[in-house]
């Protein structure tokens, strides 16, 4: 994640350039203390005036390098913590729906806990340690050259202090990784308890959740409590190692100037140049503790980075749909479709049916190329290649908080006439019209949808796009007769588009209208009853022989 950095390369060579010289600068502060204290201590005004002129431009100088310094920091975490995320996000745009579905939104938690964890944590202590290194070696170096021995008092509390994080990192990092998973459950469970509102309202349910939340939220609190008083701890320990150190340079300074060996200006001198090197040696545990605390996070964060797309849909040289022996379950479980085979042609219309759970919606996934087959092959004709040449649309809609336009077009240039002729073909021409401002209201805000409006909003998203191979998966179970008679009649008359409609409930004219139904049963294609006639095409059979009978492609 070094490379990061790179992201605000201007900051980043700015506060690599303007730390040392700031550090420089905080020494020249330190030792021109001295002057001043001798010049009162020995009652020489022309000293005195001198001194205090020195020591006023070296305090501004640094408290203004001090100002410039944080600055560039804060713009470079700026750049870095939005890089970092923009990474993350595109990493979750490129998964796979097969993978991001077996993640189970784990990528919520990334995205809103752990990126911000990675930058405050990591990035910023990084920073910090590259600081106070420098701080360290300017101060120590000066302060040897003036008194090694209270120079080595010191070295020798410091050290004692960076053995901190080496008995806590490790069992703070575990306390932290526990608390990302924590705040990953608890967010989905405030995302699932809004979600499901309505429900909790009208089952009179809010104490039931209300007391699932206070489980879940008190069980976050208790782990990021936990996670700060490891922190603290390291740093307290640090801070007493830092009294030691200063309390050991005041009493070994003391008695060296009542030796005359040095000046009390000197011993103030040297307590100034000691905080460089204390406060370093009293940072470094607590920074390198919370640089470990985040490594399992970091981790988390960096697989999620290394996601590749899933690439391409796989195209043969003909012009069907071929599903050759394909299978796919869901992981840990038998439930999925298994040895489909069927040849699906260009421009037909199909009818996908079966009972409850018998795999339609998986094989239209499939067919989609939402899932990948573990088994056997799909392949698409080259006239379905193309972003928008196989799209899927189902019944469970979503609804983006932006405008009607950028719902449906979803970042894509569409002429108003096409958005709106799209929007009549799904009857959504009433429900746009009595929007104050029409394409440009901004939904679920002032105007939500209802769930036959969002469903055929979803719908289209697709008829816009003019998909080559189209997957309807129970579009129509949310509408009304009406509307789902329309919707249905609009479908069926796309021209130019292999299209598949799953459902569950076939009536005779809705049968009617495509050329072939086809029957799954326990994730297997049962048969098909072509209302057309029918013909083999290249030895490939239309589906699987059923019950002695050979039904095949239209």
């Amino acid at each position: 994640m070094i490379r990061y950095f790179q992201k605000g390369r201007i900051s980043g060579i700015g506060y690599i350039l303007c730390v040392p010289v700031s550090c420089w600068v905080s020494v020249r502060f330190a030792l021109s203390a001295q002057p001043v204290l001798d010049s009162v201590l020995g009652m020489d005004e022309s000293m005195f005036q001198k001194g205090a002129f020195a020591f006023a431009f070296w305090g501004m100088l640094d408290a203004c390098l001090l100002l410039f310094m944080e600055l560039l920091r804060l713009r470079l975490l700026k750049r870095i913590g939005i890089a970092l995320k923009d990474d993350l996000c595109g990493a979750v745009l490129r998964m796979s729906y097969q993978a991001y579905a077996a993640k189970d939104s784990d990528a919520l938690s990334i995205l809103t806990n752990d990126a911000k964890t990675v930058s405050s944590c990591y990035f910023a202590s990084l920073l910090a340690l590259y600081r106070v290194v420098w701080s360290f070696l300017f101060s120590a170096f000066t302060a040897a050259s003036l008194s090694p021995a209270i120079t080595a008092v010191v070295l020798l509390a410091g050290a004692v202090s960076v053995l901190v994080p080496r008995f806590l990192g490790g069992r703070i990092d575990r306390l932290q990784l526990n608390l990302s998973d924590q705040k990953e459950t608890y967010s989905k469970l405030i995302q699932d308890m809004l979600d499901g509102f309505s429900t909790i309202k009208t089952m009179r349910a809010e104490r039931f959740f209300a007391q699932k939340h206070h489980r879940s939220s008190a069980k976050t609190e208790e782990l990021e409590c936990r996670v700060d008083a490891g922190l603290y701890f390291a740093a307290w320990f640090s801070g007493v190692c830092s009294s030691a150190a200063y309390i050991a340079t005041l009493l070994l300074g003391g008695a060296l100037a009542l030796r005359g060996r040095m000046t009390a200006g000197l011993v103030v001198s040297i307590s100034q140049l000691i905080g460089g090197v204390v406060a370093p040696l009293e940072q470094v545990p607590a920074l390198l503790a919370r640089m470990r605390s985040v490594d399992s996070v970091r981790k988390k964060c960096g697989q999620l980075l290394a996601t590749r797309s899933a690439g391409p849909l796989p195209h043969g040289a003909g012009e069907s749909l071929l599903c050759k022996s394909a299978a796919f379950h869901y992981p840990g479980t038998r439930n999925g479709v298994e040895n489909v085979s069927y040849a699906f042609q260009m421009g037909k219309k199909y009818l996908l049916a079966g009972a409850s759970s018998s795999g339609k919606s998986t094989l239209g996934r499939l067919v989609a190329g939402l899932y990948r087959p573990e088994a056997g092959d799909i392949q698409y004709p080259r006239a379905a290649a193309g972003k928008s040449g196989v799209l899927y649309v189902d019944q469970k809609a979503h609804v983006f908080r932006d405008t009607l336009r950028n719902n449906i077009a979803l970042g894509d240039l569409y002429p108003d006439s096409e958005i709106w002729a799209a929007l009549d073909q799904c009857c959504l021409t009433g429900f746009a019209a009595k929007l104050p401002h029409g394409l440009d209201e901004v939904l679920r805000e002032n105007y939500s949808c209802s769930g036959g409006e969002a469903a055929r909003l979803n719908l289209a998203r697709a008829v816009l796009r003019r998909p080559k191979i189209l997957v309807a998966d129970e579009i129509t179970a949310n509408l009304d007769a009406r509307t789902a008679e329309h919707i249905d009649a609009m479908l069926a008359a796309l021209h130019g588009v292999l299209l598949i409609t799953i459902t569950h409930n076939i009536s005779r004219d809705l049968a009617a209208r495509y050329d072939a139904v086809l029957y799954l049963e326990n994730g297997r294609l049962a048969g098909s009853s072509p209302p057309h006639g029918l013909q083999e095409q290249n030895g490939m059979p239309g589906c699987l022989p059923h019950n002695g009978q050979k039904a095949c492609t239209v």
